[in-house]
């Protein structure tokens, strides 16, 4: 599977930079005594544009977890990516299904606001927020997708990853637990290679792997990129043929 993957980042990689090149670039923007980098436009391209850089990025800390033994890293990582293939389903669908509501107005104000004032410092900076609850961007996800052709199963599958995820994030008490173990019982508190848990995370991070082939096969669509559809669908029927030797 080591092989696969690092063609998945290739392609992954390879279809970012199509797509980051048909947006503006972020621009120099004074901030306090230096600078920093912005988009100046802050359109719904560009936010789908940030959703994959750190859709990447965490894909490939997530792997890197894993290879060490860090599953319970790992899993927290991977709610945060349900999260982010959730943000970009439902910017994509603005785009292809021609209808960008208020909801992703509100969604795309709140997501290019500044954490910080820049007169003031983060204890005195109010952090006011209008953030659109994930409940909203399923709901929408769910009515939209099926006219859209688009399948649903994604949200439902979205919905029962998240609770059960969440554990992992907040170091919950029956996640945790997950930590210990062997002969004699110990937490294992520099990874947990050579244990019962490898096999069941390995098949965790191959569903992320393929669910981030799907994330960026949907921006590409957003974006109108037949190139980077034809080597997504390339390398996705790898997976399948893998998937259906091990039914």
């Amino acid at each position: 599977m080591h092989r696969l993957y690092e063609h998945t980042f290739v392609t992954l990689d390879n279809a970012f930079h199509k797509l980051e090149a048909q947006v503006p670039k972020p621009q120099i923007t004074p901030w306090k005594d230096g600078f920093v980098y912005r988009y100046k436009e802050q359109t719904i391209h560009q936010a789908i544009i940030l959703k994959l850089a750190r859709m990447i990025s965490g894909l490939r800390a997530a792997y890197l977890l894993s290879e060490n033994g860090f599953f319970q890293e790992q899993a927290s990582l991977q709610r945060i990516l349900d999260e982010i293939g959730e943000d970009i389903f439902f910017l994509v669908l603005a785009i292809t299904n021609d209808t960008q509501t208020e909801l992703h107005q509100r969604f795309l104000k709140e997501f290019f606001q500044e954490e910080f004032e820049e007169h003031l410092n983060a204890v005195e900076s109010p952090q006011k927020r209008d953030r659109v609850s994930r409940k909203k961007i399923r709901g929408y996800i769910s009515r939209i997708a099926p006219k859209a052709g688009e399948p649903t199963d994604l949200t439902q599958l979205s919905n029962t990853l998240a609770s059960a995820y969440s554990g992992y994030v907040h170091a919950a008490g029956v996640h945790t637990m997950d930590m210990y173990g062997g002969y004699p019982p110990k937490f294992h508190l520099n990874g947990m290679l050579d244990t019962p848990r490898m096999s069941e995370y390995a098949s965790d991070l191959w569903n992320y792997f393929y669910r981030s082939l799907m994330d960026i096969e949907l921006a590409s669509k957003a974006f109108g990129d037949s190139e980077c559809l034809k080597e997504i669908e390339q390398i996705k029927r790898r997976y399948d043929v893998i998937a259906a030797r091990q039914k």
